[in-house]
């Protein structure tokens, strides 16, 4: 297994609406009536171009397994989370195929956040997980990250809830 993992560039934004709904659609369809609608806004040609023009702001980090695409996590730069007072890198998602789960594939795109957190000079990073989530909240603490704050979440079908996690850098 040959792991590759590059940014992500504005001729990418088909790939990444693709492998986003594909993996959304994988591990969280039980939690939405109307997924469609959701994805419709989450993934659109319009958003993630903006994001892919923007990497000052925003970026999308691709894993690839053998020159398959495995998952991706996209990343917020200077961002503010729940209860800090200061910015930091936000992990917004990190979405795996599940063929390719338990493989270290989310492992090395969380070290990829962390160098790109460290050359962008960010004090914190954090994310938000679903409460309900355990295997995620487990490896985001295996991975240096504490459960800061809850906040609420909810879909067209139900209630969740999220915590806010995060992982301050050494600098």
């Amino acid at each position: 297994m040959a792991l590759t993992i590059r940014q992500a560039t504005p001729g990418d934004t088909d790939l990444i609406i693709q492998i986003g709904r594909e993996t959304y659609l994988e591990h969280f369809s039980e939690l939405w009536f109307d997924i469609d609608s959701f994805l419709e806004e989450d993934f659109t040609p319009i958003t993630v171009d903006f994001c892919l023009r923007h990497p000052e702001l925003h970026q999308y980090w691709l894993a690839f397994v053998d020159d398959e695409i495995a998952g991706f996590a996209k990343l917020n730069l200077n961002k503010l989370a729940a209860h800090q007072s200061f910015p930091g890198l936000e992990i917004q998602k990190i979405y795996i195929k599940k063929a390719f789960t338990n493989q270290q594939i989310g492992k090395q795109l969380v070290d990829q956040c962390i160098r790109v957190a460290t050359l962008y000079e960010q004090p914190v990073i954090w994310l938000d997980v679903l409460k309900t989530n355990q295997r995620a909240l487990q490896f985001y603490q295996r991975n240096g990250f504490d459960i800061i704050a809850e906040i609420p979440y909810h879909t067209d079908k139900m209630e969740i809830g999220m915590f806010v996690m995060a992982r301050l850098m050494p600098y």
